[in-house]
């Protein structure tokens, strides 16, 4: 992962990381927060690679403020669903 990929992965995870308990926010409002307004999908990614489950990920939300499967949010890539099952990590269901 490059450097500037991974600066906004750990700007994600310190949003995501502040929100309220009972409260959520939408990838598209991470990704504001976070400086990239184009970028929600690339929040989901980041949430199926989180690096611990200690991350609220299920306060993280998609624009109806539905929760979703990460893997549907984060971009279509065999290399990705090859990687990232339950044993690696990220935030799971």
């Amino acid at each position: 992962m490059d450097e500037t990929l991974r600066e906004f992965f750990n700007e994600v995870y310190e949003i995501t990381r502040q929100i309220p308990l009972g409260k959520v926010l939408t990838y598209g409002k991470i990704a504001i927060l976070a400086g990239r307004p184009q970028h929600a999908r690339w929040v989901g990614r980041a949430m199926a690679l989180a690096p611990d489950d200690t991350l609220p990920c299920h306060r993280v939300v998609n624009s109806i403020g539905e929760t979703a499967p990460w893997e549907i949010a984060a971009p279509d890539d065999d290399r990705y669903n090859q990687d990232h099952s339950p044993e690696t990590g990220g935030c799971t269901r």
